[in-house]
Order: C-alpha cells, then structure tokens, then sequence
C-alpha cells in the first residue's frame, strides 16, 4: 500500500462450504414388497421387519450426522425417516418431489400381471420412453426428482442430508445421476450421492 493511501475496506472473500452429502434411502419392508405396485395409494405402512430395517439405517446413519431428513408425503417413507430424525436429534421434513411414480392405472396392480403385459418389456429395457397409462413417464419422475434435489441441496451446501424417495423414484435418480452413485457399506438400501450434481 502507497504511503499516505486510505487502507483497503475490501473484506476477503469467503471460503466456499464442503460438499453436500446427498443419502438416498429406500422406505423399509411393506406388504405389498416384492409383489404389487401400491403407487401412490395411501394408508400402505412398514410390516415389523420394515421397521427393523428403518431403525438399522438410523443406527448407519447416525454417524455421520445428518443436518436434514427428508421424506416424501407417503406413510411408508416417513416411518422409515422416523427412526433416522430421531437418531440425529431432528424432525422429519416433507419434500413433495420425492413422492412415488404415478402408476396411473397400474397402480395397485400384481407384479405377477403386470409382467404378462406387452409393455412390461419396455418398462425393463427403455423405461426413458415409457409412460405409465394414466400416470406419469419416467422422464417426468426424473426430472420432478432432480429438481427437488437440487433444491434440498443448494439449501443445505456442505451437510450431510438424508433423503427417502420410493425405490422406483430412487432408480429414477440413478438414471439422471451422471456418475454412477456410490454404495454406502452399510446396507439397507443406503445411496450416497456427492454434490456433484452439477451445482452452479
């Protein structure tokens, strides 16, 4: 600084935060696990081994101290999240984007009959090009997803935050994720994503 000059009033710039920790965690056993597509039907709760299974996320979980737990409107996200909230001393918060796919028609529907069904082979090898009769495409759930993960993580930069899509709204993650996500060894349907979703 030149003798005589005022000293500078310009404040050093701040350090920009961490990564974001993004964890993805399916909903615990239900009833209808394995065997009919329940969609968005309410009133579908965790079966005893569900809840099991949601308090042993809370337990892998709580180690790395999540800042945020967020689920969809559904009864069996929220139950899962219950025991992963709780674990962390925090209250579970409802973010709307993760709710299920709209099966449309399908919804309430067998497994066993929906893959008897022409389309059944569409949904398994180009789900990008297929829209469920009544309800909503692949595409669509990806990229109502996205943009509600985009928004819990710009509100949340450098946390760790857990997330409870369905499974299908989760494989719709994967899709549009593009890196492959990294498994958390901890089991229970566990998905990290880093903040490398391309945030601007």
């Amino acid at each position: 600084m030149a003798a005589g000059s005022a000293p500078s009033t310009t404040r050093p710039l701040r350090s920009p935060k961490g990564p974001t920790t993004l964890l993805l965690v399916r909903h615990g056993r239900t009833s209808t696990t394995g065997s009919v597509l329940p969609g968005r039907a309410p009133g579908l709760h965790l079966t005893p081994e569900g809840l099991e299974q949601a308090r042993s996320a809370a337990t892998r979980i709580s180690p790395l101290k999540p800042g945020a737990v967020y689920a969809s409107p559904m009864e069996r996200t929220r139950e899962t999240a219950a025991p992963i909230a709780r674990a962390a001393g925090l209250r579970t918060r409802t973010a709307k984007g993760l709710i299920e796919c709209d099966f449309g028609d399908w919804t309430g529907s067998s497994l066993a009959s929906l893959r008897r069904r022409r389309e059944w082979a569409t949904v398994q090898t180009s789900p990008s090009v297929f829209r469920f009769p009544g309800g909503e495409s692949f595409a669509e759930m990806s990229e109502r997803m996205w943009d509600q993960l985009l928004v819990l993580v710009r509100r949340h930069r450098g946390e760790t935050i857990v997330g409870q899509p369905r499974g299908s709204d989760q494989g719709g993650c994967h899709h549009g994720h593009r890196k492959p996500p990294r498994r958390v060894p901890a089991g229970g349907g566990v998905t990290l994503f880093g903040d490398r979703v391309a945030l601007r």
